[in-house]
């Protein structure tokens, strides 16, 4: 099995961080390590439940005020085949990596897998309301560079893409306002490999 490598920023949700690890922590695919990257909580309570959890390699740097810098320390220490990116609020369904996992496999030709999430409340409550899904769900698929501009983006904690696809791109852009650097991001992964959509919800997403 491909080891994959989970890189989740953090910034002073400890509460919520330790619900999305137990959810990345009991993936049934479990050659994993994880990174948290605290990106300058003002206490040590994200330090306290990472140390919980065996798997977790937790790093804390000072605030950037932004995802992208996080992230890109987790790239640079990632050892994976495989990279996905979850942040410190969302919860992963038990089978999202295996899934994610053996469509790579099966299709080498694509090199990122993503799809929609099912919204949760600060509570974690259901919110019956399904985010990222096209009307047409093939549009999301494939080569979609063309398809994907000024329309829509990769929801973030659904990503799953080969590590040698970022060696190319590049990682995020720290210089980028934190509320595009993910958009531009995967807009530059789309011009270098095809897509995979999983039209089945793997997350619950926080709003």
């Amino acid at each position: 099995m491909h080891k994959v490598s989970v890189i989740i920023p953090t910034y002073n949700r400890a509460d919520y961080l330790k619900q999305t690890l137990e959810s990345v922590t009991k993936q049934t695919y479990q050659n994993i390590e994880v990174f948290v990257i605290d990106d300058g909580s003002p206490n040590d309570e994200a330090a306290k439940v990472c140390a919980n959890f065996e798997k977790v390699i937790y790093i804390k740097i000072d605030n950037s005020g932004g995802p992208a810098r996080p992230r890109n320390i987790g790239i640079k220490r990632a050892k994976g085949k495989y990279l996905a990116f979850v942040d410190d609020d969302d919860i992963w369904l038990p089978t999202k990596l295996e899934r994610q996992v053996a469509l790579l496999e099966q299709n080498p030709d694509f090199g990122l897998v993503h799809g929609c999430c099912e919204t949760i409340n600060d509570k974690g409550e259901l919110q019956n309301r399904i985010v990222g899904r096209l009307r047409n769900p093939q549009e999301k698929h494939g080569s979609v560079s063309l398809k994907m501009i000024g329309r829509w983006t990769v929801m973030m904690p659904t990503s799953f893409v080969r590590k040698d696809v970022i060696d190319i791109v590049g990682e995020f852009n720290e210089k980028m306002p934190s509320a595009g650097e993910d958009t531009e991001f995967w807009t530059r992964c789309s011009f270098e490999t095809k897509f995979y959509y999983l039209d089945d919800p793997l997350v619950l997403y926080r709003v």
